[in-house]
């Protein structure tokens, strides 16, 4: 099954030597120094930014990130990436992990704050101060996600997900429920 696609865009990744990763994040002073990050880190890379602004879009452009300002097909471009790097919404951590990939959380609300805490507990991933984060933290961060333990960590919790799809097991759980119940599904 598809995961829960936030959008239909499908950008190409751009031609670059390291890893891939998928940014889905909101504008804000914490994107310069992410996108230096990846940068230094010979990344390529697909941000959903939403209405980025003239300098972000020019920032991005300058180092090679493709930018969208529409939101993407998850179901397309999670198989093709190394990692992810979003503010922790439910959706967007929920489809990284069951794609098995690693998550750094710039966190901005109360339940994205709990869950970067319970991601960098679970050894799944790990969170920066979007308000403080430097570049050189974030690349020192990025290199521990993809070099260390979270990596693993994701791909194996990736693959026990995907014995479970649960939006099928949901499906089929209703399903029984009405016609147990004597109603058309």
């Amino acid at each position: 099954p598809a995961p829960a696609d936030a959008g239909d865009a499908v950008p190409e990744w751009p031609k670059a030597r390291g890893t891939k990763f998928l940014v889905y994040l909101r504008p804000g002073a914490h994107l310069p120094p992410l996108f230096e990050a990846l940068s230094r880190a010979h990344a390529s890379v697909i941000a959903h930014v939403p209405n980025p602004g003239p300098a972000l879009a020019k920032a991005a452009a300058e180092r090679g990130i493709q930018l969208s300002e529409t939101p993407l097909k998850l179901s397309e471009l999670l198989p093709r990436c190394d990692a992810v790097v979003c503010h922790g919404g439910n959706n967007t951590v929920t489809e990284a992990l069951t794609a098995g990939l690693p998550v750094l959380v710039a966190p901005f609300s109360t339940d994205q704050f709990a869950g970067a805490e319970d991601l960098r507990r679970a050894g799944l991933g790990d969170a920066i101060d979007p308000a403080a984060a430097t570049a050189d933290e974030i690349a020192d961060i990025l290199a521990s996600l993809l070099g260390g333990e979270a990596a693993d960590r994701a791909a194996a919790l990736g693959t026990e997900l995907r014995l479970w799809p649960g939006a099928e097991v949901a499906a089929d759980a209703v399903e029984a429920t009405a016609a147990g119940a004597g109603v058309a599904a």
